[in-house]
């Protein structure tokens, strides 16, 4: 055989054997590292400037038998032959059957992947300005809830502000917040737009222009303080009001739909002079997409930003459910919003293509368009027609990381 060939081979077989050293070696001290994440209670360790953290991708499956026992008297069990989580789905998504109904058969198997990285060593903030701030707002604070946010898989996103008006997100890094954090122990929601509640912050975390981001610590349950009534809630927009959303990202808007550098902030309020249009469609399949044309106070008109406040993708979804044409609810939408006062929030998706792309997080009108439809109900978050991924410029495909504001009220 050529010589250069059996080098070859010999080179392979050495690291094929020193891989499965390795492999096993590394096995090994992911079992301890378990170890230590369960006794402390937590998912992020640190040694100098390296970072191990774990994330749980929970599987879920079902009980054939039991589901079967379920589906089979309400004449849907055809649907799923030849079964598979995502004809189960379907049924749920499509209000053919409720999650509850099928919760008996549901089995959920924490999935746990372990990362690592090198992050850089903490540096003291050298302003005593922030040293202050960042202590005021360390331990516990309430903050009033302006977005709750859908992110990827079953992760949401909260963001507010406290009593001096300081920009909060609160954040659990690598594993983000997932959404039963939002409920309490009877399954009430109790974050959502324009609660009043009380979280337990470690230590910022900035990334600029995402330099609102705190850390929280998960042993510390939020609480609800109160609810701001409609009045309130009005008033407290006015409050936190920009000018335009150039003064918001202090950067110029290219094409009205990104900034290339952004400044300290990822997100803001504006009042709306006019709605253009409002743009409810069919994107492919089952799947939506809601966007919004419009002009603020300053006349300046951006065109067809995408929608991604849960409650208004909820309220199309309704109004097609009761029988509505898209074209109908897109019209009634388009008037409501012009008769009214209206405030959307504004914010910047993470860096993608090297540009930060905006998004309207969240659709306030004072009267509210939604009427009493969501008054004292706790919406289900709907992972499949609420999906993180809006079509963008020259119908690109963006996902939305983690401080795209998909709010939830």
């Amino acid at each position: 055989m050529n010589p250069e060939v059996e080098i070859t081979i010999k080179e392979y077989y050495d690291i094929n054997e020193k891989i499965k050293l390795l492999e096993k070696r590394k096995s090994e001290l992911k079992e301890v590292l378990n170890l230590v994440f369960e006794s402390k209670k937590t998912n992020e360790l640190k040694a100098e400037n390296i970072l191990i953290y774990r994330v749980n991708h929970p599987r879920i499956s079902w009980d054939e038998s039991v589901i079967k026992s379920i589906l089979a008297p309400k004449g849907l069990w055809e649907s799923v032959l030849g079964f598979d989580n995502k004809k189960v789905k379907n049924l749920i998504t499509n209000h053919t059957i409720s999650d509850k109904e099928i919760e008996e058969a549901k089995i959920t198997v924490d999935t746990w992947y372990t990362y690592t990285k090198q992050v850089p060593i903490e540096q003291e903030i050298k302003s005593s300005s922030n040293k202050q701030s960042n202590e005021e707002i360390k331990g516990l604070k309430r903050i009033v809830i302006t977005d709750l946010s859908r992110m990827k898989e079953d992760r949401v996103c909260i963001f507010g502000f406290d009593e001096k008006r300081r920009h909060i997100r609160p954040v659990i890094p690598h594993i983000g917040i997932n959404e039963g954090y939002i409920f309490d122990n009877e399954n009430k929601q109790i974050i959502k737009p324009f609660a009043e509640v009380e979280f337990d912050f470690i230590r910022p975390l900035p990334e600029p222009p995402h330099s609102e981001d705190w850390e929280i610590n998960t042993a510390y349950k939020p609480k609800l303080i109160r609810n701001l009534s409609e009045n309130e809630s009005k008033r407290f927009l006015e409050e936190i009001l920009d000018e335009s959303l150039i003064a918001i990202f202090e950067e110029s808007i290219q094409n009205h739909r990104y900034i290339i550098t952004g400044g300290s902030r990822s997100i803001g309020t504006i009042r709306i002079k006019e709605v253009l249009s409002v743009n409810y469609s069919v994107k492919q399949g089952d799947d939506y997409e809601y966007r919004i044309t419009f002009s603020d106070m300053n006349g300046k008109v951006y065109n067809n930003l995408p929608i991604t406040d849960c409650a208004f993708r909820k309220h199309c979804d309704n109004q097609r459910f009761q029988g509505k044409k898209i074209g109908q609810i897109n019209h009634e939408l388009k008037e409501i919003f012009n008769q009214c006062d209206l405030f959307l929030r504004v914010g910047l998706s993470r860096r993608w293509q090297g540009f930060y792309w905006l998004l309207v997080s969240g659709v306030y009108s004072f009267p509210d368009y939604m009427g009493k439809e969501y008054e004292n109900k706790v919406q289900p978050f709907d992972i499949q027609n609420n999906s993180c991924t809006q079509k963008m410029d020259f119908d690109k495909e963006v996902e939305i990381l983690s401080n795209d504001i998909i709010v939830f009220r």
